[in-house]
């Protein structure tokens, strides 16, 4: 596997997990099969199986997601064609190396980027755009210096400093490379539209991020945060120091949320996925908290922002309110969400769109 890996090319491992009655390989037996859906090391079975598991490999990895499928060798007919008495089911992984980002400059911007690049989940090297390979991406020194919006580079998030400037770059180059929309969440998925947020950076010269809840999200975006130079507050009783980045204040004793430091300088972001959702996004609207975020699905956005509309007043400020939390960036994984969510909170900021 680990030459398999040094290729940078996509491929297939094959694992049988159950085996019933008759069959040659038996749980544990592995493949590993190429992109073209070749076997190129193992067995879990010749003749009919292998070219069954070879199919169905490759679409696997054409979806880009696992899957369990059922090799039948007692029906000849219907079955895999070989009446060997049994079934066998296989766990199909499709293995993609990450993709490689060439990031030349030596400018703070351009270090910045390399750190979220890597933080995300991307190869990241540094060096000179002569020596670029094909299919990677030039972050250049002049995509990443002064003013964004004129540079060109990145989603209009309005970012001035370095990190800033690095986490539009990288957010518009994650909504690339997947094919998003960029656009708000609670639009993209919810179909409700959202309202423009004033300006604060003037107003607010030491921007505050509470997160209520832990998880492997929440530390990515207090690491997002932090990066960018914003104070960072954890209301949880499950966090713990060593997972966050140092200078971060946490409070794990707070289950009625009445220790949220959620006034008018903080973005507070309500991470708890538990039925008590409401009630910390009423408290820190109700604090003064000038953007307010839940991390859900959209379907359970929507019972919590119906909730909300019952319970509060009609003159509420849920137009502070983004629920789900984030721009379409097409993330997946905890790092690419909290990089999601820190571009809308950074967008809402300096009242910028965050579209491309």
């Amino acid at each position: 596997m680990e030459e398999m890996l040094g290729l940078d090319a996509p491929f297939i491992v094959a694992t049988v997990i159950k085996v019933r009655g008759s069959a040659v390989a038996k749980p544990g037996a592995k493949a590993i099969i190429d992109g073209e859906g070749r076997p190129v090391f193992g067995w879990v079975g010749g003749g009919c199986v292998e070219s069954f598991v070879c199919a169905e490999a490759k679409e696997a990895l054409e979806a880009g997601a696992p899957r369990v499928i059922v090799a039948d060798l007692e029906d000849e007919l219907s079955g895999v064609g070989l009446p060997c008495g049994g079934v066998m089911e296989i766990f199909i992984e499709p293995v993609i190396p990450r993709r490689r980002v060439r990031v030349s400059g030596e400018s703070a911007a351009a270090h910045a980027a390399s750190e979220m690049l890597e933080r995300i989940g991307f190869a990241v090297s540094r060096g000179s755009p002569d020596e670029i390979e094909s299919g990677s991406l030039i972050i250049k020194e002049e995509s990443l210096a002064g003013d964004g919006a004129r540079a060109g580079a990145g989603l209009d998030t309005g970012g001035a400093s370095a990190a800033e400037i690095a986490l539009s770059v990288v957010a518009e180059w994650l909504a690339v490379t997947r094919g998003a929309s960029t656009r708000p969440l609670q639009e993209s998925r919810m179909g409700a539209p959202v309202a423009a947020f004033e300006s604060l950076d003037e107003r607010v010269t030491n921007p505050l991020l509470v997160i209520i809840g832990h998880s492997n999200i929440t530390e990515e975006l207090a690491w997002l945060a932090s990066r960018l130079g914003w104070r960072v507050f954890v209301d949880s009783a499950s966090a713990v120091q060593e997972s966050y980045p140092a200078g971060v204040d946490i409070v794990r004793d707070d289950a009625d949320f009445s220790r949220l430091p959620a006034n008018s300088e903080a973005a507070v972001i309500v991470a708890t996925h538990h039925k008590g959702d409401h009630l910390a996004i009423e408290r820190a609207l109700d604090a003064g908290a000038w953007y307010v975020g839940l991390i859900a699905s959209a379907h359970r956005s929507k019972l919590v922002r119906a909730m909300l509309e019952d319970s509060l007043e009609m003159d509420a400020p849920l137009h502070r309110l983004r629920t789900p939390s984030g721009l379409d960036l097409g993330a997946t994984t905890p790092a690419e969400i909290a990089l999601s969510i820190m571009s809308e909170v950074l967008a809402c900021f300096h009242g910028r769109t965050g579209h491309r």
